[in-house]
């Protein structure tokens, strides 16, 4: 049976616009474009093999484990995964917003919801409602019963939208804390406490987490990107010890042998 996650008839946006579809290419269809690559990247995770989709809205939108969710849960993730895709291409954030404001309403399990507030978060903040934005970020914490993936996800709100950095260091130690207690997010959180560190100059911080992410064990039945490298260039010469971003350099470079239930 399929969902329909379709709004009631002569739904309006904030701005007094109906749900008829635009045309041209604007900003924000762009960034959308980049969502729903990533949207369908994300829904191909097996054995806790995660994209690198940062800083585009929306990183782990699934409830743990594509296949911890049951036949119900993944047949209303996937049909509400297309619809999105869809209101991505077609319509402007507003009317976006409005569209999975109706949706949320009929979602009948935890990983849908998910879903939906994550796109959400991610459709304010394309129109700088940062309010708004961070609300629906506190909501996923919330209902994930504090899951590290969404402390990770407001610790970059924090870090590249609000661009509070206070804040952003705060938030990345709970989820570093979060992702050591539950396994999950382990290297994730660590790169992100790390880009957050080299905003700060906290250089002693960063070397910190990186012999964490050297010594961290492996475990590929868990979600989590693999070992990212992007920040390397940042880290000013001097500051941090040269042999031990050789070790983390090299150990970025290592291929992960596929998890037993890949196919």
């Amino acid at each position: 049976m399929t969902t329909n996650f379709a709004e009631p008839a002569g739904a309006m946006n904030d701005s007094g616009v109906g749900n008829g579809r635009n045309t041209g290419i604007a900003g924000w269809q762009l960034a959308n474009l980049v969502l729903i690559i990533v949207i369908a990247s994300v829904f191909e995770i097996m054995g806790g093999q995660t994209p690198r989709s940062r800083r585009s809205g929306v990183r782990q939108i699934s409830h743990g484990h594509r296949d911890a969710m049951t036949p119900e849960e993944r047949a209303e993730v996937d049909d509400l995964r297309d619809w999105y895709m869809e209101q991505c291409r077609e319509r402007s954030p507003h009317e976006v917003i409005v569209a999975l404001e109706s949706a949320l309403e009929r979602c009948a399990s935890d990983p849908a919801r998910l879903f939906i507030i994550a796109s959400l978060a991610h459709q304010h903040e394309l129109i700088d409602q940062w309010e708004e934005a961070e609300s629906c970020i506190h909501d996923l914490i919330k209902l994930s019963n504090g899951a590290p993936e969404w402390w990770i996800r407001l610790a970059e709100f924090y870090h590249y939208s609000h661009r509070n950095l206070p804040a952003a260091a705060r938030t990345i130690r709970t989820a570093v804390r979060r992702a050591q207690e539950e396994g999950s997010f382990v290297r994730q959180s660590l790169t992100t406490q790390i880009r957050i560190a080299i905003s700060e100059n906290d250089f002693p911080l960063v070397s910190r987490a990186l012999r964490q992410l050297i010594n961290a064990p492996v475990d590929l039945a868990k979600p989590d990107v693999w070992y990212e490298t992007d920040f390397l260039d940042r880290i000013p010469a001097g500051t941090v010890e040269p042999d031990l971003l050789k070790r983390y350099r090299e150990l970025a470079q290592t291929r992960r042998a596929p998890p037993p239930n890949a196919t």
